[in-house]
């Protein structure tokens, strides 16, 4: 992530915790994202990613879902300002949390597109296997009688395209 590439929130009113007025302004860092030119001189395309999920450690969890299971603004006083991002999926993750406290960004979270419109974070397989492998053995002399199982799964996690992810460091 980089104000460079156009995927790390900066300015207000964008930083902040989730609510429907930082998960706008973020979502547009996300809209605003350029495709690359095809030529040197050629016009600017934009993207025009929305966003699908919203990923954070647990430290605002309950706040973040009180935020998106809500089909109004909570923000508000008026019950009848709709919340639009009651679609938005959210996952929390502690390792993530951990991650976010040990950088003194707590309350950071990210906005990413839906991979089927922008791949983001891919996963490759060894030799096209998708699912883990399963060998059994019968047991040696040495071991106790029965089956001895062994299961592995070959696996590599890649950056596909950093134009599908924004971080608001909430600061």
């Amino acid at each position: 992530f980089h104000e460079d590439n156009g995927n790390i929130v900066t300015d207000s009113p964008g930083l902040g915790k989730p609510s429907i007025t930082t998960i706008s302004a973020t979502e547009k860092w996300l809209i605003e994202q350029k495709a690359p030119k095809s030529e040197k001189d050629g016009p600017d395309t934009f993207l025009n990613i929305p966003a699908k999920f919203l990923i954070a450690g647990h430290a605002n969890k309950t706040e973040i879902e009180q935020l998106i299971y809500t089909p109004v603004d909570p923000a508000k006083d008026n019950s009848r300002v709709y919340n639009p991002y009651t679609g938005l999926i959210p996952i929390f993750d502690p390792y993530l949390q951990s991650k976010l406290n040990q950088n003194s960004k707590a309350n950071g979270w990210y906005l990413a597109a839906d991979p089927n419109v922008l791949e983001t974070v891919g996963i490759a397989y060894l030799n096209g296997y998708t699912t883990p492998t399963l060998r059994s053995d019968e047991a040696r002399a040495t071991e106790p009688l029965g089956i001895i199982y062994t299961i592995f799964f070959d696996y590599g996690i890649y950056v596909a395209d950093y134009r599908g992810i924004v971080f608001n460091p909430a600061a």
